[in-house]
């Protein structure tokens, strides 16, 4: 909610103070109704209150201020509780200076003066009662709830706290919810007042509340270094040992920690390198994947958090339950850095999991999605121990799995190393319009050259016969006849695809005419006949010539990427299934072909698509505050009670984009599809406003303000 104080004609209308004149009292009467006292209270006047409590105590006995004092109002609270509440230290001064104040009087709900002064947060307040031996171990519902500790802890309130265990109060007490007073604490993210705490003698860090999670585990999930890095500088050994390694329902604080989240990376790795430091056990697993945090640094591509792990002494061939080393993982989710980061440490390729897959059959298997694997499979392969013919449990072996893939996607490196360890893939097919290059190795072809150079790019216009290995090939230069033995299939640009100049190019072949090395243009159609493509750039008023062994497809996309379904799309190269155009998702990964995975919050499986089907959006981050779009009439996941008008804030991102938003006094967070949302300005302090123009009616009424009032915020 934002408090605005919007301009006038005076700028100036008066000052408004905030402190309460004093009620005169010019002739106090003896009270009968100890409701005046509990008004003069509640106002905050202090002279009053002081004037009023002398003429009772000169006029009266002692056992009359006491019933004054102990009297209630109808919420069953006395002058000392109106006092805490309103945090004035001044009123509970004058009060306590009374002998007969009881300083643990209880209101009608069994809550003591300092509870309420506990939940103002005044420290004076609550020292103040404390000088006057309240009672610090007190339990709320007849002993039965929990302590003051727990209340202070959940105001968060550290220089209370500090004056509470200094006077006696118990560190590790627990509530009837099972909860700690560090839990409290933890849990509301009042680091300063956790910190006391355990500087306070706490001793608590291993005990699980209901749902089994321990004050550390609540450290991790809410990302506190600083109580983490404190208790294990002022824990004992035993301390340390009992809590570190308790697991979560998803796994121990370690796991927890490894497993970062979007724009949390930083904190977790100074948690995972704090926790291993103390001695947490490596080789825990979290419970959903079973993996380590090895595992789980490795596959998320967290070069940093990987480095700390394996500094700290962790074994780089560390296995799962499933027998998987990180370096499988790493492979499988293509983190291509934490793959040569995990070879350079020592990971062994020959290790296999539970089905009898290594690295190298984990390499193959997924290059049709990641291709940055086919080329982890020639650094592989330079391992003189490595083992290729090894058999997986479905009885398959490197050769079987790269047997299975298109040729084109084959490097030339990665032939070489496979002949080098003596495997040999079956001879190449060719079919007419295949786009072919000649071998690197090729110094002098049998028919020559005729016209074509080594790195010419051409298309095939006819095929061997059966007792034949010619094949036909038309170049820019014109048509060759080559061995098939002499050529090597390419993946082949095709019509719609952004291409540009390769960056070794010098002079195009048919020259610039108007473009230049920057320029980006689109495949219009492919001439295999001539061996040409014919490629438009915007403003040109017609089709560009290039030769095909000159242009290459513009990488626009890296994984990670948030991208948009063009909203104009209408059909897609690899169809769209269940997609709906201007969606919102993220690219999951790139294949050898440069086609791509998109992962959408509300398909199943990710989309394969062109790059030219998809744009590039802004992303959205932890923290940001986000509305339903007005044009969006009913969000893809259902409201729950919100409106147009709802303003949550992002707490976290799935890795399909998928949106876990809090939203103010809703108990539970809310999904929601980023196509659906919008980012809403943040506002501070200070900044200029006015009402938007399409708001028809403000949720709190116009007051005296009209549509062309412009004012500036205040408070929030």
């Amino acid at each position: 909610m934002l408090y605005i104080s919007f301009l006038c004609s005076d700028l100036v209308k008066g000052s408004v103070s905030n402190v309460t004149e004093a009620s005169p009292v010019p002739e106090l009467e003896i009270p009968q109704d100890p409701n005046r006292l509990h008004r003069l209270v509640s106002e905050g006047d202090v002279t009053g209150v002081r004037d009023f409590l002398a003429k009772a105590a000169s006029e009266n006995e002692s056992n009359f201020i006491s019933s004054l004092l102990e009297a209630q109002n109808a919420d069953g609270q006395t002058a000392l509780h109106l006092a805490c509440r309103r945090g004035s230290a001044e009123l509970v001064e004058t009060i306590l200076d009374y002998p007969e104040a009881n300083v643990d009087v209880l209101d009608k709900d069994g809550d003591p003066p300092l509870v309420f002064a506990l939940a103002a947060g005044s420290h004076e307040c609550g020292c103040s009662l404390i000088k006057r031996n309240a009672n610090v171990t007190s339990r709320l519902r007849d002993g039965l709830g929990p302590s003051v500790a727990h209340v202070c802890a959940y105001h968060g309130q550290p220089d209370c706290m500090r004056e509470l265990l200094l006077a006696g109060a118990d560190p590790n007490a627990v509530d009837d919810e099972g909860e700690s007073v560090l839990h409290r604490a933890i849990a509301k993210k009042f680091t300063d007042c956790a910190l006391v705490i355990v500087n306070g003698g706490c001793r608590s860090m291993a005990i699980s509340n209901s749902k089994n999670l321990t004050p550390l585990h609540l450290c991790v999930v809410t990302w506190n270094v600083s109580v983490v890095k404190r208790w294990v500088e002022v824990a004992t050994a035993d301390e340390i040992a009992e809590a570190i390694d308790i697991p979560s329902p998803i796994g121990t604080a370690l796991c927890m920690a490894a497993a970062s989240k979007k724009d949390h990376e930083s904190e977790g790795r100074d948690l995972v390198q704090i926790l291993l430091t103390a001695g947490a056990d490596p080789s825990a697993q979290d419970s959903q994947n079973g993996r380590t945090a090895l595992h789980t640094a490795a596959m998320t591509n967290d070069v940093d958090l990987v480095q700390v792990i394996l500094a700290a002494g962790v074994d780089v061939n560390i296995r799962n339950v499933h027998n998987s080393i990180p370096l499988h993982l790493a492979l499988a989710r293509g983190a291509k850095t934490c793959v040569g980061l995990l070879l350079d440490a020592g990971a062994d390729c020959n290790l296999q999991d539970d089905d009898g897959d290594n690295a190298f059959h984990i390499a193959a298997e997924t290059a049709k999605m990641i291709r940055e694997n086919l080329d982890w499979l020639v650094v592989m392969l330079l391992n003189p121990d490595a083992d290729i013919e090894v058999r997986n449990h479905r009885g398959k072996t490197l050769r079987d799995i790269l047997e299975g893939l298109p040729r084109e996607w084959l490097s030339e490196d990665l032939m070489e190393a496979l002949v080098n360890r003596g495997v040999h893939l079956s001879p190449i097919t060719f079919d007419v319009l295949d786009w072919v290059k000649f071998k690197r190795t090729v110094t002098e072809p049998k028919h020559g050259w005729q016209g074509a150079k080594p790195n010419s790019v051409g298309f095939v216009q006819s095929v061997p016969g059966r007792d034949n290995d010619d094949l036909i090939v038309s170049f820019c230069s014109g048509e060759v006849r080559v061995l098939t033995s002499e050529i090597v299939k390419l993946i082949p640009l095709d019509r719609g695809q952004h291409v540009q100049l390769k960056g070794d190019v010098n002079e195009p072949r048919f020259g610039w005419r108007g473009q230049s090395r920057d320029s980006i243009g689109t495949v219009l159609c492919v001439d295999p006949e001539d061996g040409i493509l014919r490629v438009g750039f915007p403003g040109a008023s017609r089709g560009w010539k290039a030769d095909p062994a000159e242009m290459e497809r513009v990488e626009e996309f890296k994984v990670g990427d948030w991208v948009r379904v063009r909203p104009t799309l209408t059909t897609s190269k690899h169809g769209l299934g269940n997609v709906v155009p201007g969606t919102i998702g993220i690219v999951y990964c790139i294949r050898p072909d440069s086609s791509l995975l998109v992962e959408l919050s509300y398909v199943q499986n990710p989309w394969h698509c062109e790059p030219e089907e998809i744009e590039h959006v802004p992303p959205f981050r932890i923290g940001d505050r986000v509305c339903v779009k007005r044009s969006v009439a009913e969000p893809r996941y259902a409201w729950g009670g919100e409106t147009h008008h709802s303003v949550g804030r992002i707490s976290e991102i799935e890795n399909d984009g998928l949106l876990i938003i809090e939203i103010p006094n809703r108990p539970i967070p809310w999904q929601a599809d980023p196509s659906d949302m919008e980012k809403v300005e943040d506002f501070k302090v200070g900044d200029w406003v006015r009402v938007k123009a399409s708001v028809s009616s403000p949720k709190y009424g116009w007051e005296d303000i009209t549509r062309n009032s412009i004012g500036v915020i205040h408070s929030l």
